[in-house]
Order: C-alpha cells, then sequence, then structure tokens
C-alpha cells in the first residue's frame, strides 16, 4: 500500500491485496462426463485507491476508501473424469482456468501513532470482481465466489 497525501483528509494511492490458495474438492457434471477433483484456487487484486477521512496527522486516524483496479483469478483443478454411459473407469483430469477481470473496492483503515513516523495500521476492504464465472454456453467456470473480504494489520512508515 502506497498513498500520496493530496489535502489533509485526502490521500491517492495504490494497493496489491494477495492472498494465500484456497483449496477444495468439487465435482463436475457435464452432458457427457463427470468429474471429481481438488481445487485450488487464488485471486490477487491491485487498485487505485483514493481515501477520505480524519485529519491525517492527528494521533488516531481513519479513512473511507473507494477504489477500482483488475485482479488476477487463476483455478488450478486435478483429479478424475468418467463418461456418464457407459459407466467405465475414471481417466486422469486436469485444467486451469485463468483470467484478469475489472474490480472494485470499498473499505476502511483505522491507524493510531507511536512516533512521528511509525503508526499501527488495520485495513478492511471489500472487493467485487465484474467475473460473471460463466462461459458462453453458461457452464460455470470455476465455483468462487466474486465477492472478496479482507482484513489485515500491520505496521505504517511515513516519509
Amino acid at each position: 500500500m502506497i498513498d500520496f497525501r493530496l489535502a489533509g483528509n485526502i490521500t491517492l494511492g495504490g494497493e496489491g491485496s494477495l492472498a494465500t490458495a484456497i483449496t477444495g474438492d468439487q465435482s463436475q457434471r457435464a452432458s457427457t462426463t463427470t468429474n471429481a477433483f481438488t481445487s485450488r484456487h487464488s485471486d490477487s487484486l491491485f487498485s487505485g485507491v483514493l481515501k477520505v477521512g480524519t485529519p491525517i496527522d492527528r494521533r488516531l486516524h481513519a479513512a473511507a476508501a473507494v477504489g477500482a483496479g483488475v485482479a488476477w483469478r487463476r483455478t488450478k483443478r486435478e483429479g478424475t473424469t468418467a463418461p456418464l454411459f457407459p459407466p467405465s473407469a475414471r481417466s486422469p483430469f486436469n485444467d486451469t482456468v485463468s483470467d484478469a477481470v475489472f474490480a472494485y473496492s470499498f473499505g476502511g483503515d483505522v491507524d493510531f501513532r507511536v512516533t512521528p513516523r511509525l503508526r499501527i495500521l488495520g485495513v478492511a476492504r471489500w472487493h467485487r470482481l465484474r467475473d460473471d464465472d460463466r462461459d458462453s454456453s453458461g457452464v460455470v467456470k470455476r465455483g468462487v465466489a466474486s465477492n472478496i473480504f479482507r482484513a489485515g494489520a500491520g505496521v505504517m512508515i511515513r516519509f
């Protein structure tokens, strides 16, 4: 997160939000086959953010944030597939779905001054990814929600 001060209570900056992959077992049935697999999914978000709040130089500072940018979505599946008719032995199945989608964000920051250059920071963001998660035939591509909530805490250093 990098912020540039525009006024006493307004900043403009950039943020990156990365997370480890979530993993889960899934099954999928199409008109001719059935798949059983383990899915590993991750979303990486990068956005420009405008924040408006209390004056930045106060001991306790809070700000509302709104932003927009791009999210990189990646889902990797490994498992087995089998035809429905005639039923037979399962064979290996591997699939990767990756794409970039537009995302917008809402949230807030709260920070507490420890020294003139060091602050303790708490951040919360709700990201909405503009991804309907369906291919042109209407089949779900990955089965992962397009709403993400992330929160964190850390240290802020001011230069």
